[in-house]
């Protein structure tokens, strides 16, 4: 599982949505059931993932039912509910990822 999070790390860092600083802002750290989580920052409407040891800006898209994606070439952020879910490529990377409390 490590070879395939470094390979996409790789592929990421080569995409478009070349690793930026984080915003200053609000910092939520998430948990995920089929992995280590990731660290989300907003700043106003600034958003920005820190996953895998790298940093990138993400952009709003309006998704179905009225609710908000995130996404950046080939990482979409999507949430329902409470959870998030991580797709790289279109394919599902992180799921049933929640807040830490």
């Amino acid at each position: 599982m490590t070879g395939r999070r470094s390979a996409w790390a790789l592929v990421l860092a080569l995409s478009a949505c070349a690793p930026l600083p984080a915003p200053e802002g609000l910092t939520t750290e998430y948990v995920c059931a089929d992995g280590p989580g990731f660290r989300l920052r907003t700043a106003g409407d600034a958003t920005a993932i820190e996953i895998s040891g790298m940093r990138f800006h993400l952009r709003e898209q309006p998704a179905v039912g009225g609710a908000t994606d995130y996404v950046c070439d080939m990482l979409k952020l999507s949430r329902s509910g409470d959870t998030m879910r991580v797709e790289m490529d279109g394919r599902p990377y992180l799921d049933q990822c929640r807040p830490m409390r």
